[in-house]
């Protein structure tokens, strides 16, 4: 019953999240992503795997070009997860 509750907990947080980024539109909701994944992403463990891999790829290049190229990665996947919510209008 606890776990039942808290998934729907967790849906409704994902529905309040969908209905805030469908109310900023496209560019906003855009804009948003690009601030916050960067901002929490570089706190998660798939960064410093990221961090990883790109010296692995990249071994000629610095720590802080790397770090950059992390970031945008981040960025571009924040826009991304919120421009999903609008796919709707891109084939309308």
């Amino acid at each position: 019953a606890v776990r039942d509750l808290g998934e729907r907990l967790l849906a409704a947080l994902i529905r309040l999240v969908f209905a805030a980024l469908r109310a900023l539109g496209p560019r906003r909701a855009s804009d948003l992503g690009a601030f916050v994944a960067p901002r929490v992403g570089r706190f998660t463990r798939n960064h410093r795997h990221a961090l990883e891999n790109l010296a692995l790829a990249f071994p000629e290049k610095g720590a802080a070009e790397r770090e950059a190229i992390a970031r945008e990665a981040w960025e571009n996947l924040g826009r991304t997860a919120c421009e999903y919510v609008h796919l709707g209008a891109l084939f309308d």
